[in-house]
């Protein structure tokens, strides 16, 4: 996908030496480069019986899933609602390593907003730095609050080129892998397993040790 096709509307309507390749935004600031094109992710966290909480990532937007449409209150609304988030690689600005960053729909939207109003791919040679404030009330992470903050234009230097075009970018794809709708109800908890399959790797989780840079840097507009 590209930036301009992040959702404008309000929800609801490389090697590291081992170092973290995901940047966790928790309460503070920080100050990221978006790289490359954002990736969709359609989330569902369910709360089970047994008090075990499971998740999965949907190949079906809230109007086509059947999690979405199947499993519903009386009222009609929906029990397990699907949660859009974004994911990118960036410039982590504190310590200039290349990540993987996992955004709300809020914090995305106001980035491609930037890009749409200026004419520019904010992933591209031609964007800027974000700076964003993580500002939370209380321990409930629902009370979560970003900022997110344009600053200056920010060019990738050389030796960022020459970083991309040797490892490319991390693979969003390979790691945000969806959920195929037949099996997502059994990932989630919602039916007892039907087989048990140890070579079927599409229901399980991605596993973040196992992610590696993709080596086709293409998607990098310098």
């Amino acid at each position: 996908m590209e930036w301009n096709d992040v959702d404008p509307r309000p929800e609801g309507s490389g090697k590291n030496g081992g170092k973290s390749k995901f940047l966790n935004l928790k309460p503070g600031e920080y100050k990221i480069r978006p790289v490359g094109k954002p990736k969709e992710v359609r989330r569902y966290f369910v709360q089970n019986k047994d008090g075990s909480r499971k998740m999965a990532i949907s190949d079906q937007g809230p109007d086509t899933c059947i999690i979405m449409k199947k499993y519903r209150s009386p009222e009609g609304e929906p029990m397990h609602p699907q949660r859009t988030r974004y994911a990118f690689n960036c410039i982590d600005r504190a310590d200039k390593e290349l990540k993987i960053v996992e955004v709300p729909a809020s914090v995305a939207r106001q980035i491609r907003n930037w890009g749409a109003e200026n004419q520019i791919n904010p992933g591209s040679g031609k964007g800027v730095d974000f700076k964003i404030k993580v500002i939370r009330s209380g321990p409930d992470p629902r009370n979560t609050k970003y900022d997110v903050i344009p600053t200056i234009q920010t060019p990738f230097t050389d030796e960022e080129k020459a970083l991309f075009e040797k490892n490319g970018l991390y693979d969003l794809d390979g790691l945000f892998k969806p959920v195929e709708q037949d099996k997502i109800e059994e990932v989630l908890g919602l039916t007892a397993p039907l087989v048990e399959d140890d070579d079927d790797f599409s229901s399980k989780s991605p596993q973040k040790k196992t992610v590696a840079a993709a080596s086709n840097p293409d998607d990098i507009e310098f």
